[in-house]
């Protein structure tokens, strides 16, 4: 919704100023209270404060027609709440004096609009003094604000330090002054550069040293800015890879993580494309600041950072999901203000406070990033799978280059002493685990991790899963035979208690020739590339033939079954009437409990999150049951098959072992025929 300009900024209609607003931020108030209801012809269009309203009502609404495919009933009460913040709740520090308003209505309650007072209120005491809001420049981004959050950083925190280390091809930066591309020498600091390279070609070649006169406003934006911080080196992949040199370029796709994760500052363009600038930089203007001005008080609206954040091209490309991501260091121009955040505290150029206290929660909209690196926890990693994967890549060729960073600073994680016992790695972008004192075991893991689902099959018809560079078996396919797609993928069964998987083996093929299975992959070969070895598995399990057939529900949609059983769940990566011979192999026995799903790491915001996967949606999450998992496959050419999806089977008891499982599954069968489990030796390709 366009906002109406008012006469004066922040200038608020009778009705509003009647709220006094600024009484809500002294001692003894926290509320939440509700100060008013709200009707369409209680709003007007010169209030500041009925503007912000009316934009919340109106995004409300769209949310919840996305989150109900359009099947949304009016609100028929709409209230205005305030609250008071000044302290976390979990540590009783004190951080940002703030009222937040927020709506409620008949089907939702929703924090949005954070109000900063400019003003310092009253403090209980001369150590609790809060942070204000701050006048922005909508023409200039104010640099002291970022030197003061970066020293305060390096000065106070326990952030990962900037060295680079080992790199296969040497690091190559610009040098801001000379504006030549040169090798980073040692001990020198760098910046980087997070951006969406939109239409600038591609340029740089092996030989090439100096920058051409033109190149794209974003990155001379990021130079000066480099500059004028103290730090004249920088690295942007456009100049600093020979576009060229295939080896260079491979090694440098491999070292992200150190590249990101060794820079002092990486400066993320979230506004446009490389033709767009840095807001607040060398004449790209920003947007107007917005303001409430009650009788003795003027509140800055902070708005959402988040959402901004998330709502920006920047934010949508593939490649820059780990380059936000690895880095300790994050400087964002947004269009309204810059953001800052390491990963001990995030600060805004709106607000003068928040440089002491890293715990403020990051569901009120003021906190983008999760804190990774050392900080993220092993299990984490299908999780960033996922949300990396509805992503736009411009070549599906990139599926795992684009994602290749944070897997490899898993696999350096694994090695430290906080990971203790553990390994990981990845083979074609499924992880593996290897655990030297746990239950968990690196073959029924990589079982595990081959059960994802994308969502929304039909739109992949056009395009098959047969990229000969990603095996069927891996959700890289998936993601190259659409780059552009916005699908989910879910990997629904990992860490979820999956059982009786002793009898499946996995075994794969060194391009040297030496086959070797998983924990051959996580030791003899841990530092070996995936691209090493052949893209094809040897599969030994539990499998049985059949026939995929389709009837039509009541509804009219196409229902796949699989050895005709009725009512269990046929998921197909490619088709949903994709019938014909398939043979499923068996994975394993899920357990399910009542439990929450993992914590992620980007969190998409809730109109956009899938509800439930396509398997388990019929169930309820407080029931406990047994599901009994497989690989559908269909054989290609002589001795070798190819993922077509996934079969679930739910069963009325706890199986004691595999083969009971599976006896358990037989008895589903509407027809009678003699189908038999067979264990069998399959090269999935």
């Amino acid at each position: 919704m366009n906002i109406v300009a008012t006469q004066e900024p922040g200038v608020l209609c009778a009705r509003c100023q009647a709220l006094k607003l600024d009484k809500f931020i002294t001692p003894g108030f926290y509320g939440p209270r509700r100060i008013a209801n709200v009707t369409s012809d209680s709003i007007q269009d010169d209030c500041a404060l009925c503007s912000l309203v009316s934009e919340f009502i109106t995004t409300l609404q769209a949310k919840r027609e996305l989150r109900t495919n359009g099947n949304t009933p009016p609100d028929d009460a709409v209230s205005l709440m305030v609250h008071r913040y000044n302290e976390d709740w979990r540590t009783r520090q004190h951080y940002w004096e703030t009222v937040s308003l927020s709506i409620s209505t008949t089907h939702s309650f929703e924090h949005n609009v954070w109000l900063f007072p400019m003003e310092q209120p009253p403090a209980p005491t001369p150590e609790r003094m809060y942070g204000t809001g701050r006048m922005i420049d909508v023409a200039s981004a104010n640099l002291d604000c970022a030197r003061a959050w970066i020293r305060n950083c390096k000065e106070n925190h326990d952030c990962r330090s900037p060295i680079v280390s080992s790199l296969k091809t040497p690091l190559k930066v610009i040098d801001c002054q000379t504006r030549r591309v040169r090798i980073l020498q040692a001990n020198e600091s760098y910046i980087c550069l997070s951006y969406v390279w939109g239409h600038a070609t591609v340029s740089n070649k092996s030989h090439n040293l100096e920058l051409p006169e033109q190149i794209p406003k974003t990155i001379e934006d990021a130079m000066w800015v480099a500059l004028e911080l103290g730090i004249p080196r920088i690295w942007v992949d456009q100049y600093c890879i020979a576009q060229d040199d295939l080896e260079e370029k491979l090694n440098t796709i491999a070292a992200m993580n150190q590249i990101y994760g060794s820079a002092e500052l990486t400066v993320i363009a979230a506004s446009g494309d490389s033709s767009y600038g840095l807001p607040g930089v060398r004449d790209t203007l920003r947007k107007e600041q917005r303001f409430v001005r009650t009788t003795s008080c003027t509140f800055v609206v902070a708005g959402d950072i988040c959402q901004e954040i998330r709502s920006s091209r920047w934010n949508s490309r593939g490649w820059t999901y780990q380059e936000g991501l690895l880095t300790p260091r994050r400087l964002v121009f947004t269009k309204s203000q810059m953001y800052f955040q390491c990963d001990e505290m995030h600060c805004l150029e709106s607000l003068t406070g928040g440089l002491y206290n890293p715990s403020v929660p990051d569901d009120r909209g003021l906190k983008f990033f999760p804190r990774v690196g050392s900080g993220l926890s092993l299990n984490a990693v299908h999780e960033l799978i996922m949300e990396y994967f509805p992503r736009h890549l411009s070549f599906g060729s990139d599926s795992i280059n684009a994602l290749e960073g944070v897997m490899n600073a898993f696999s350096d994680q694994s090695s430290n002493a906080r990971a203790g016992d553990t390994r990981t790695k990845h083979f074609f972008g499924i992880p593996c685990f290897q655990y030297t004192n746990s239950s968990y075991n690196a073959t029924g893991l990589f079982a595990d991790g081959l059960l994802w689902t994308a969502q929304s099959p039909v739109a992949r018809v056009s395009s098959p899963m047969n990229n000969p560079e990603f095996p069927s078996w891996s959700w890289a396919a998936c993601k190259a035979a659409h780059p552009s797609s916005t699908n989910y993928l879910l990997f629904d069964y990992i860490w979820k208690g999956m059982l009786h998987q002793e009898d499946i083996t996995f075994r794969i093929k060194h391009s040297g020739g030496k086959e070797v299975n998983l924990d051959e992959l996580m030791t003899s070969f841990e530092a070996a590339r995936y691209t090493e070895f052949y893209p094809w598995i040897w599969v030994t399990t539990w499998t049985i033939g059949s026939q995929i057939s389709v009837e039509i529900d009541e509804s009219g949609v196409d229902v796949p079954q699989f050895l005709g059983i009725v009512g269990e769940t046929v998921n197909l990566d490619e088709h949903p009437s994709d019938e014909g011979e398939a043979t499923a192999l068996y994975m394993g026995v899920l357990h399910v409990q009542p439990e929450p799903m993992l914590s992620g790491a980007l969190p998409p915001s809730p109109e956009d999150r899938p509800q439930s996967s396509p398997i388990s949606s019929r169930y309820t999450e407080d029931e406990e049951y047994y599901q009994v998992m497989f690989l559908l496959v269909r054989e290609t050419e002589r001795a070798a098959f190819r993922r077509i999806g996934l079969w679930s089977v739910r069963i009325g008891c706890a199986p004691a072992n595999a083969m009971r499982a599976l006896e358990e599954v037989l008895k589903l069968k509407r027809k009678s025929r003699d189908d038999t489990w067979k264990r069998a030796k399959l090269r999935l390709v």
